[in-house]
C-alpha cells in the first residue's frame, strides 16, 4: 500500500512538472522574446511594451540605438567577427544577432521568480550569458525552448522581472540597463580607479540603472526619491567612504543626475565603456586623465561639486518620510 502511495505520488509530481513545463508562452518582438505565462492578459501588448523601453533604453544611452552592433569584450585573442560567422556557418547556426537580442521572463507570482533566481525579495534581476556557474541560463533558456523557441536562438542575456500585467515599466528600464551594460562591456576601471569606485562599484552599476528609470519617467519625482534622501543622508554625516546598503542605488543615481548636468548618456557610458569611447571618437585613456578630459574638472573636484549641489537644495517635503522607511 506504501509503495502504491509512492508511486501515485512520484507520477503526480511528474505530471506537475509537465505542466508546468508548458505553461509558458513565447512571444518575439525586433530585439526580444518574451517568455509569459499561459494566462499571462494582454500578451501582446505587453511584449511591446518592453520592446518600446528596450528601445528607448538603447536611444538614451547609445548615440546609434539598437542600430549599434554588439561588443565583444578583450581580451584581444577573441576571434574575429569574419572567423566567428565562419564557424557558426560551419556549425549549421544562424548569423550572431546583429543588435540587441535578449529573452525577458515576467512572472505573475513572485515567489516563482524568488525560486528560479534562489534571491528572495528581489522585483527583477538580469542575467548575462557570458557567466553562468549555476547554469541557471541554461535551465531558463530551456524553458524557452519548451515553448516553441527554436534551439539556436541566440540571447545576449536574460531579463526576469515580476511584472503581473505586463506594465511595469521602471522594473524594465532598469533591469535592461543592466542589459546594456553587458552589451556595452561596462568595466568599472581597475587600473586608477577612484577609491569611491574601488569600494562600491555598484554606485556605478546600479545607478546608472535607477537614474535611468527617472529619466525615462519624467512622471517621478526624482527630488522627492532620490535627492531628498541623498540630501538627508549627507546632512548627518554621510560620505562616500561608507555608502549604507539602503540608500546606495539613490546615492549612485544622484551621482548620475549632477553628471548629466555636463555630459551626455553616452559620454557619461563612455567613461566606464572602452567600446562606446571608440564609437563616440574618445581616446582610451586611464580614468582620470579620460574624466578630466571630458569633464573638465578632476574626480575630486566633481565630487566636491556634487556634494555641494545635493546639500545646496533643501529636502522637499516628504523626503524625510521616503529616507526612515528605506
Amino acid at each position: 500500500m506504501r509503495s502504491s502511495w509512492w508511486v501515485l505520488t512520484a507520477l503526480g509530481l511528474v505530471a506537475c512538472l509537465a505542466l508546468g513545463a508548458a505553461a509558458w508562452q513565447a512571444v518575439p518582438t525586433q530585439h526580444l522574446v518574451l517568455l509569459l505565462p499561459d494566462a499571462f492578459p494582454q500578451t501582446l501588448s505587453a511584449a511591446a511594451h518592453a520592446e518600446e523601453v528596450l528601445q528607448r533604453v538603447w536611444g538614451l544611452w547609445l548615440p546609434q540605438g539598437v542600430a549599434t552592433p554588439p561588443f565583444r569584450p578583450p581580451p584581444y585573442w577573441t576571434p574575429s567577427p569574419e572567423a566567428i560567422a565562419g564557424a557558426r556557418e560551419g556549425a549549421g547556426l544562424p548569423p550572431e544577432p546583429t543588435g540587441p537580442s535578449f529573452g525577458v521572463i515576467l512572472y505573475q507570482d513572485p515567489e516563482e521568480l524568488w525560486r528560479d533566481t534562489r534571491k528572495y525579495g528581489v522585483g527583477g534581476l538580469y542575467l548575462t550569458a557570458r557567466w553562468d556557474p549555476r547554469g541557471l541560463v541554461r535551465d531558463l533558456r530551456e524553458r524557452f525552448h519548451q515553448a516553441g523557441v527554436a534551439q539556436d536562438w541566440t540571447a545576449q542575456g536574460l531579463v526576469l522581472a515580476y511584472c503581473p500585467e505586463g506594465d511595469c515599466a521602471a522594473l524594465l528600464a532598469h533591469e535592461l540597463t543592466h542589459a546594456l551594460q553587458d552589451y556595452t562591456v561596462v568595466r568599472i576601471p581597475t587600473e586608477f580607479c577612484p577609491q569611491e569606485l574601488d569600494r562600491e562599484p555598484r554606485l556605478i552599476i546600479e545607478g546608472m540603472a535607477v537614474w535611468t528609470e527617472f529619466a525615462l519617467d519624467a512622471k517621478d519625482d526624482f527630488q522627492l526619491l532620490v535627492q531628498g534622501p541623498v540630501a538627508l543622508w549627507l546632512e548627518l554625516g554621510g560620505t562616500l567612504s561608507e555608502v549604507p546598503l539602503f540608500l546606495l542605488y539613490q546615492i549612485g543615481a544622484s551621482l548620475f543626475q549632477f553628471l548629466s548636468l555636463r555630459l551626455s548618456p553616452p559620454e557619461t557610458l563612455a567613461l566606464f565603456s572602452p567600446s562606446v569611447r571608440e564609437v563616440v571618437g574618445l581616446p582610451d585613456q586611464p580614468f582620470p586623465q579620460l574624466f578630466q578630459s571630458l569633464y573638465g574638472e578632476s574626480w575630486e573636484a566633481f565630487l566636491r561639486g556634487w556634494e555641494e549641489w545635493v546639500s545646496a537644495m533643501p529636502p522637499p517635503p516628504g523626503a524625510e518620510l521616503v529616507y526612515e522607511e528605506r
